[in-house]
């Protein structure tokens, strides 16, 4: 009975120790305004949430962020790239000729301080455009901002894109004003 009593002891110290050592991670989340931009290549999964379809449309594929760019490369159910630089955004289905794309009329990720400033954490740029209110942390210890339209033309087509990380950006969830909802989930960057 001893032996016992002892080995249950020890494993219980062991479970203290690792609850111990795991807890402070999630406390070891940076601050989202010192965020680094990361540059390479990431999965994401896209699922939105329209209004009248009870099923949600879920997209799969790989974001590459580069220092002035961003290739959205939507793999499932479609093949379409959108390219995000500063002179402008192209989309191409299927390998087609890529086109212009207007990233105006409210479109909160594709216009200006949009997507390619949200993933490397450019929240100057972002704080032109929209308030940045820190919410409290997930109970898994990740940051959470929200980010309100600052613009009334915006604000009709948005209520607000949700942000959410520990060392980056893992997590946006953007509000549309008709009650749609878009969720990405973005995967372990790889240079």
């Amino acid at each position: 009975m001893g032996r016992a009593a002892d080995l249950a002891r020890k494993v219980g110290a062991v479970l203290v120790a690792t609850f111990l050592i795991a807890a402070p991670a999630n406390a070891a989340c940076i601050d989202p305004n010192n965020i680094r931009a990361e540059y390479g290549s990431m999965p994401f999964t896209q699922t939105r949430h329209l209004n009248g379809i009870t099923r949600p449309l879920i997209s799969r594929g790989q974001a590459t962020i580069a220092a002035q760019r961003v290739d959205w490369h939507v793999t499932t159910p479609v093949n379409a790239l959108t390219t995000i630089t500063p002179s402008g955004i192209t989309q191409s289905i299927d390998g087609g000729t890529p086109q212009r794309v207007n990233g105006g009329g409210g479109d909160a990720l594709l216009g200006s301080a949009g997507l390619f400033d949200m993933l490397v954490g450019n929240f100057d740029a972002l704080q032109q455009h929209y308030t940045i209110t820190q919410r409290p942390a997930r109970a898994n210890g990740d940051w959470n901002i929200r980010l309100t339209p600052r613009a009334a033309g915006m604000a009709r087509a948005l209520t607000h894109i949700d942000v959410a990380g520990c060392e980056r950006v893992a997590e946006v969830e953007v509000q549309q004003a008709n009650g749609d909802r878009m969720e990405i989930n973005l995967g372990p960057i790889s240079r």
